[in-house]
């Protein structure tokens, strides 16, 4: 009985670890892929221009009337979870005018303003925490949008050098897929319960050869699933060291 307990305690100990070392947090940038100019002049440089810090930057001027300027630029392609937005620009205006920066928020169907950029000669590098804003849409967009309300003068321009969204998301390498269950379906979770606690119950029930044997079987095919790969070794080690044991 002793042997017993002591399988069932490693058991619960590589349970309890499994959690920590199965998921990867992976950092992503994501760079401004299109650009929509409602208002405005595009006079220098292209949207790739933004991709790369403190080099070639994106130039559109105002034009007359209202608004003198808007223009939105698109972020696809998005994974995980959002965390800050990175932007290097400058706006060279009236003294009194200003350049709006605001981002679409999907859950109240607005703009939500980030910040207002002021005359100025000289490039502002700022970070945005976006965290907060629902910002992703269904098809992994982010919109932005720079916004100037009052009347445009030709001879103003706005200036980006930078632009990028990070985000987060778990990343788990694409090992082996010949066995790869499908663990969305609520059925396969099910049966794969049922069949490592039946190894479990028949461990307890002194029958350690025929409950290692189904343990083992049940973490070969976890082994060959991407996403529980730990699992997997871990439930194929303990059926292991329960088939081999003395009752």
């Amino acid at each position: 009985m002793m042997k017993l307990n002591y399988l069932w305690i490693v058991y619960l100990f590589l349970l309890v670890l499994t959690p920590f070392v199965s998921a990867e947090i992976v950092d992503d940038v994501n760079y401004a892929t299109s650009v929509d100019v409602v208002k405005g002049v595009n006079v220098t440089g292209t949207v790739e221009s933004t991709r790369v810090y403190n080099s070639g930057y994106w130039r559109i001027e105002e034009e007359s009337g209202t608004p003198g300027l808007l223009f939105t630029a698109n972020v696809s392609g998005v994974q995980g979870n959002v965390t800050n937005l990175h932007v290097n620009a400058r706006y060279e205006g009236g003294a009194s005018h200003d350049v709006a920066l605001e981002i679409y928020d999907c859950s109240t169907d607005s703009w939500f303003l980030l910040y207002d950029y002021l005359n100025s000669p000289n490039f502002e590098y700022n970070t945005f925490d976006i965290s907060f804003v629902d910002c992703v849409d269904h098809n992994n967009n982010i919109l932005l949008r720079f916004n100037h309300v009052d009347s445009g003068v030709t001879s103003h321009h706005f200036d980006i050098d930078y632009l990028v969204v990070e985000s987060e998301y778990e990343f788990v390498p694409d090992t082996f897929s010949f066995f790869e269950l499908d663990f969305n379906d609520t059925l396969i979770i099910i049966l794969m319960s049922i069949f490592v606690l039946s190894g479990i119950v028949l461990c307890f029930m002194r029958h350690l050869f025929i409950g290692g044997i189904i343990i083992t079987l049940s973490g070969l095919f976890l082994l060959f699933t991407p996403l529980y790969l730990v699992i997997g070794f871990l439930l194929v080690l303990f059926g292991f060291l329960a088939m081999f044991s003395d009752e």
